[in-house]
């Protein structure tokens, strides 16, 4: 019986979808090509040689896997609405980190309709009625009170 001489070192990787995965996975979980060949016992340039489409898509698709867990786990499927309020503060994550939603300050709205109201109110209002509802504030300067002494401890300026 003959031998079929083999040449040096290992015989030829063969990658198997477990391996495929393994590498996808990792490549998505962030480690370098360093660790993955090390992990998988291989040199960088073979990682690189038969496992070029998990490196290039590796994030890709944890990312898409990962996202819809997300989705799934805050919205639920068309056939089971997640409706649970303990969900909320997720899908308030998902909105605004993927279709650019934001919190809005509602006081702001009321202060506009406030000033929009007040401001309505001095166009319309005599003026002799906005001097009761108002009256004049005499300002203080330089630490002086209105009657126009000074506050103690504080200094004029000269």
């Amino acid at each position: 019986m003959a031998t079929v001489k083999r040449g040096r070192g290992q015989p030829p990787h063969k990658p198997t979808p477990k391996t495929r995965q393994t590498v996808s996975d990792l490549v998505g979980y962030g480690f370098t090509n360093e660790y993955i060949a090390g992990y998988l016992k291989l040199s960088q340039p073979t990682l690189r040689l038969h496992y070029k489409d998990e490196i290039a898509n590796g994030k890709t698709a944890l990312r898409h896997f990962a996202t819809q867990s997300v989705f799934q786990q805050a919205f639920g499927s068309r056939a089971r609405p997640n409706r649970d309020p303990a969900n909320n503060a997720l899908k308030m994550f998902v909105m605004k980190t993927q279709f650019g939603w934001r919190e809005v300050d509602r006081r702001l709205d009321q202060l506009e309709d406030m000033v929009k109201a007040v401001m309505q109110s001095v166009q319309t209002m005599p003026m002799d009625e906005w001097e009761k509802r108002y009256p004049p504030v005499k300002a203080v300067v330089n630490g002086s009170q209105p009657n126009g002494k000074h506050v103690k401890g504080k200094r004029r300026n000269a």
